[in-house]
């Protein structure tokens, strides 16, 4: 689900992932980004990256995200 404002590119998204209110995700044609079923990005998220990224299933993602590193400071 996609809440008003969302952008979505290059992204591949599992069962049940909610994307909050003008959240920005982009992945590239050769750097996919995958998020897990159950997860929810919130509102006003950025996830911009040039390598592939996979966010595992169940997890709460915010702020700026741009590699797998910001996923330790940046999800639970």
């Amino acid at each position: 689900m996609t809440a008003h404002g969302a952008k979505i590119i290059e992204a591949d998204l599992g069962q049940n992932v909610f994307v909050g209110f003008n959240s920005f995700l982009r992945g590239r044609p050769d750097c996919r980004l995958t998020i897990g079923k159950d997860s929810i990005i919130m509102p006003h998220t950025i996830i911009d990256i040039k390598e592939p990224l996979k966010i595992p299933p169940d997890h709460l993602v915010w702020g700026l995200v741009t590699c797998a590193t910001d996923l330790e400071t940046h999800s639970i």
